[in-house]
């Protein structure tokens, strides 16, 4: 067979080769084209990303700075509501008060999110322990203002000053029936997402004293102040300045150190952590310098211990001028017996070292020929709680104290069908690109009075300090921006 090849044939076979080529060359080019594009857009979204959180974060630290420096201001119900409703007011937000201090504000749906599922923000504050509030109500704060046209939104500031919870107990029902996905935001502690809070249960001790005439002729008053406070089991190795000086008048008995006591006063209620307490002291004046010795002693390795997680602390002594009357010896005796031997802090820890239960001597406070000692016990377990009752009522019989439980407040546990932390989880990660944990916290929140009024809401707690406000809050904003839509 013979092969001719002419003109017009290798034309053709060249023409063959040509367009290989050029196919190659395009299929190239558009690899290299979209690589380029899936390039810039995953840059542009993650500047877009970047830009957000900055713009989060300097939002965020712009709402709490405004309320640090209101804070001296805060020191009512009343006043933070006020500070609440002024604000509203500026930024276009509608926003009623009530009488008991909750300020609720509410912000529609976006035309996009008419069928989302609508959100109830819960911010508890505390005017007692303000400072620790600052992080949750700016973080709700900037979801009332900068929410991007989300599903519709309602943000309730509840007061919960001394940890009572009195602000959920007297808000009208119909602000939080229906059905909600529920944020319970709280702060004064650390930062941690939980489906399960605690339990707790409040108590009185009283002691009927008489009084006499010092016999010695100087008075010295010891104090610790300007510790934070807060809720227990939300700060940890917490130095409780009522425990701290009962313990140091212990020490004065067992090493024969002779004193008549006058007074002890601190903390402001038994469910919150006292940031301060005194005790007034009557010795001879001959006593003076070795007294003077060993609470030198005692301030300088208070402070070696404390000063560097706790700054703001304040610890010392002064003479102070000579009460009228004392304490008959034996019921000052009784009297610090009791405040030695009374359970604060940790009472339980799990294997994994989580805090299970734990109590808190919150209040001492004299009226009318009466001390009243404060406490309360918390517990993610029925059965501890009970524990807690039997030894601190053992305790007070042995002392002479009368034992009074006051009140007891019941545990929260996320409904096992709920679909809220699944949604939290993925918000979470999406925003901040790890994975979120869920804790059980022992301390006790709104969430266990919020499910009392509405059975069908989605109810999920978070707890926060400044530390992770700006992931908190985008946390929240992400979730928001999840719901149904077009």
């Amino acid at each position: 067979m013979k092969l001719v090849i002419g003109s017009k044939g290798l034309l053709i076979k060249t023409n063959r080769k040509i367009n290989r080529r050029t196919v190659i060359l395009i299929i190239l080019a558009l690899v290299v084209l979209i690589a380029a594009v899936v390039g810039a857009l995953k840059y542009n979204n993650k500047q877009k990303a970047l830009s957000e959180k900055t713009s989060i974060e300097t939002k965020t630290l712009a709402y709490a700075t405004d309320l640090e420096d209101s804070k001296e201001s805060m020191t009512s119900p009343d006043a933070v509501a006020q500070y609440l409703t002024n604000w509203a007011k500026a930024k276009g937000v509608t926003c009623k008060a009530d009488t008991a201090g909750n300020v609720i504000m509410n912000i529609p749906a976006g035309k996009d999110y008419k069928k989302a599922k609508p959100t109830l923000l819960v911010c508890s504050y505390n005017v007692d322990h303000f400072e620790g509030c600052i992080a949750p109500m700016a973080l709700s704060l900037y979801l009332a203002k900068n929410n991007d046209d989300t599903g519709k939104l309602r943000i309730i500031f509840t007061n919960n000053t001394e940890n009572s919870f009195k602000g959920i107990q007297a808000l009208d029902k119909d602000y939080i029936k229906g059905d909600w996905n529920i944020i319970c935001v709280n702060g004064n502690g650390n930062n941690f997402w939980s489906t399960k809070t605690g339990g707790s249960s409040s108590y009185e001790f009283t002691k009927k004293y008489s009084t006499s005439k010092p016999k010695g002729n100087k008075a010295i008053k010891i104090y610790i102040k300007g510790l934070p406070g807060g809720v227990p089991t939300l700060v940890s190795s917490y130095p409780n300045p009522i425990k701290e000086l009962g313990n140091l008048l212990a020490s004065f008995k067992t090493n024969a150190y002779i004193y008549e006591l006058a007074d002890f006063q601190g903390g402001q209620s038994g469910t919150t952590l006292p940031s301060e307490a005194s005790t007034t002291i009557v010795i001879n004046e001959n006593d003076f310098q070795k007294f003077s010795n060993k609470l030198d002693s005692y301030v300088e390795k208070y402070k070696e211990k404390r000063t560097e997680k706790y700054p703001e602390v304040e610890i010392g002594y002064e003479e102070v001028k000579l009460p009228k009357r004392v304490m008959k010896r034996s019921d000052a005796d009784e009297f610090v017996s009791v405040l030695y031997t009374l359970l604060d802090g940790v009472y339980y820890k799990d294997n994994d070292d989580k805090t299970v239960s734990a109590t808190n001597i919150g209040s001492v406070s004299e009226n009318d020929g009466h001390y009243s000692v404060l406490a309360s016990g918390n517990s993610l377990e029925a059965s501890a709680l009970s524990e807690i009752d039997t030894a601190y009522k053992t305790i007070c019989g042995l002392s002479n104290i009368k034992y009074n439980k006051q009140g007891e407040q019941e545990s929260w546990k996320i409904s096992d069908d709920s679909t809220l932390p699944s949604q939290i989880m993925d918000a979470f990660r999406m925003y901040s690109g790890k994975n979120l944990e869920y804790t059980e916290s022992a301390a006790p929140s709104v969430a266990s009075y919020i499910v009392k009024y509405n059975k069908k809401a989605d109810i999920i707690c978070v707890n926060l300090n400044s530390d992770r406000l700006e992931r908190y809050t985008g946390t929240i904003l992400t979730f928001l921006r999840n719901q149904e839509h077009k």
